[in-house]
């Protein structure tokens, strides 16, 4: 009957550990400095129900994808000056965000 219970326990014991686990990949917590963060979508513009163009950051490089509902196809790879602009608007919003939740987002 003891043999049972403790089973019962480990078992119990393990599936919230590997629960805790699932949570913390899933907000990021475990993952957070993992090279796969250096992708970002930063802006979609639909086109119909099942197509948008996607301006994307991969790394350092910034693409237009168009997405369909059977694939996706680069559509321009930004130069150097168009880049820079988009990382300095990027920015920007992080810190707009930032700041708006700072001031707003908490209920005092």
């Amino acid at each position: 009957m003891w043999g049972v219970i403790f089973q019962f326990l480990i078992a119990l014991g393990g599936l919230i550990g590997l629960l805790w686990i699932v949570y913390a990949i899933i907000n990021g917590k475990l993952l957070k400095n993992l090279p796969g963060n250096s992708i970002a979508i930063l802006e979609r513009k639909y086109i119909d129900r099942n197509s948008s163009i996607v301006l994307v950051r991969l790394m350092d490089d910034y693409y237009y994808i168009l997405v369909t509902q059977n694939g996706g196809a680069v559509l321009k790879k930004l130069d150097d000056v168009e880049s820079s602009r988009v990382a300095v608007k990027e920015a920007s919003n992080k810190d707009f965000k930032k700041v708006f939740y700072n001031k707003f987002g908490r209920k005092h």
